[in-house]
C-alpha cells in the first residue's frame, strides 16, 4: 500500500473525554488514492494485502471510493468473503437492499446497540466476516464503535475472567409465535417465523440443530433457544484468544448499564430518561421471572446467574478498548468477526448503514 493508502489515525470530536486511542490500531484507513476510484477493483488487485492487514488490525475502513449503492458495496465485500450469506437468524430486525446486503438494523434511533461479535452465540457456526457500508451518515451520533475483543481478553481482571473461563456461557433467546398478541416485553424485537422465514416448526427445529440451538416448545408456540458453549474463543487463523459471547448484550443487566454510559457520553436527557426506565424494568424482570422465562437473557453454562458487578465489569473493560470514529458517507467497514466487536451509537436526523456477512 502507498502513501495515500497508508494508516489514517481514527480521529473525531470527543465525547465527553471518551477519545479514540490510536494506539489500539483500529480500524487501519485506507484512503483511495484517485477520485471514482472503484473498491472492489481496487480489492481485486490488493486481496492479499488487504487480507494480511484486516487479520492483524481486525477491522479496515476503506474511505473516498466510489461505493454509491448497495451493488457495489456487495460486489466489494465478496472480493474479501466469496461466501457472502443471506440467512440471518440474529436478533436485529433489518431490511433487505440487494440479495446479500441489508439495513444494519431497523431498530429506533435512540436505541443503543451495545459492542458484540455478530451472532457470537453461535460460537464456531458465527460469520467470520461482517461489513458496514455508510450510505448517510447522520449529522448527530450514529457511529459504528469497534473493540479488539483479543485486547479485552487480556484487560479482564483475573477472577471475571476465570469465571468465565472456567463456567462458559448460556444464551437463551425467546420469541413470541406468529399468531400471539403483540407483546409488552420492550426486550422482544421478533417473533420466530420472521427470524426463520417459515412458520413450519418442523423447519424451525432442522435449522436451529444445525445452528447447534436446543429447542424447547412453550404455551402459544412461544420459542425458547439455548445455546451453550465457552466464553472466549481461539481465532481461526491466528490462535489468538477473544472473548467471544453475547453476556454484555443479552444480560438483562447490561442494557440499562449501556444506555446510561452512553447517555452520559452524548449528554442527551432523553437517553438518560430511557435508561432510568429501561433499568426499573430490567431489574423487575429479573426478580420476578427465571431466566428461562426471559425474552434473552444470559447465564453461566451451568445455569448459575452471572453476577451484576462482573457484566458491569466487562462492559467497562469493553469501552476502555473501544474506537469511536464517525461515518462519513460512502465509508466501507470491513471487519473480522472473530477479533472485533461492533455496536451502534444513538443519532439523530437520517443515516442509512447497511450490512451483509460471511
Amino acid at each position: 500500500m502507498n502513501k495515500a493508502q497508508a494508516r489514517e489515525q481514527a480521529s473525531g470530536e470527543p465525547l465527553d473525554g471518551h477519545l479514540p486511542q490510536p494506539e489500539l490500531g483500529l480500524p487501519l484507513v485506507i484512503t483511495a488514492s484517485a477520485p471514482n476510484t472503484a473498491l472492489a477493483s481496487w480489492l481485486e488487485a490488493h486481496r492479499k494485502e488487504v487480507m494480511a492487514a484486516r487479520r492483524q488490525h481486525g477491522a479496515l475502513c476503506f474511505r473516498g471510493f466510489a461505493v454509491d449503492e448497495a451493488q457495489a458495496f456487495e460486489d466489494a465485500a465478496r472480493v474479501i468473503a466469496p461466501d457472502l450469506q443471506c440467512e440471518y437468524l440474529g436478533q436485529s430486525p433489518r431490511r433487505k437492499l440487494s440479495n446479500y446486503v441489508f439495513t444494519s438494523t431497523e431498530l429506533p434511533p435512540h436505541y443503543p446497540i451495545p459492542q458484540h461479535a455478530e451472532m457470537s452465540f453461535y460460537y464456531d457456526r458465527a460469520p467470520h466476516s461482517l461489513f458496514f457500508w455508510c450510505a448517510t451518515a447522520s449529522r448527530f451520533g450514529g457511529a459504528t464503535p469497534l473493540t479488539d475483543l483479543r485486547r479485552v481478553v487480556q484487560a479482564l481482571d483475573p477472577e471475571v475472567r476465570e469465571a468465565f473461563e472456567q463456567r462458559g456461557v448460556r444464551h437463551i433467546r425467546a420469541y413470541e409465535g406468529p399468531r400471539a398478541k403483540r407483546s409488552w416485553d420492550v426486550f422482544q424485537f421478533k417473533r420466530w417465523h420472521e427470524v426463520y422465514g417459515t412458520e413450519d416448526k418442523a423447519e424451525v427445529e432442522r435449522i436451529a440443530a444445525e445452528a447447534g440451538d436446543e429447542v424447547v416448545w412453550g404455551p402459544n408456540d412461544r420459542l425458547t433457544l439455548y445455546s451453550t458453549h465457552p466464553a472466549f474463543r481461539h481465532h481461526p487463523e491466528t490462535g489468538e484468544l477473544a472473548w467471544f459471547n453475547h453476556s454484555q448484550v443479552m444480560h438483562l443487566t447490561a442494557t440499562p448499564h449501556e444506555l446510561f454510559r452512553q447517555a452520559r457520553l452524548l449528554k442527551s436527557p432523553r437517553l438518560l430518561a430511557a435508561a432510568t426506565a429501561l433499568k426499573a424494568i430490567a431489574t423487575a424482570k429479573h426478580r420476578l421471572l427465571p431466566a428461562e422465562k426471559q425474552s434473552y437473557h444470559v447465564t453461566f453454562a451451568d445455569g448459575g446467574e452471572i453476577p451484576a458487578r462482573m457484566i458491569r465489569h466487562v462492559c467497562d473493560v469493553i469501552w476502555d478498548h473501544t474506537v469511536v470514529m464517525p461515518w462519513q458517507r460512502g465509508d466501507v467497514l470491513a471487519i473480522d468477526n472473530a477479533s472485533v466487536a461492533h455496536g451502534r451509537m444513538p443519532f439523530r436526523g437520517e443515516r442509512l448503514v447497511a450490512v451483509a456477512w460471511a
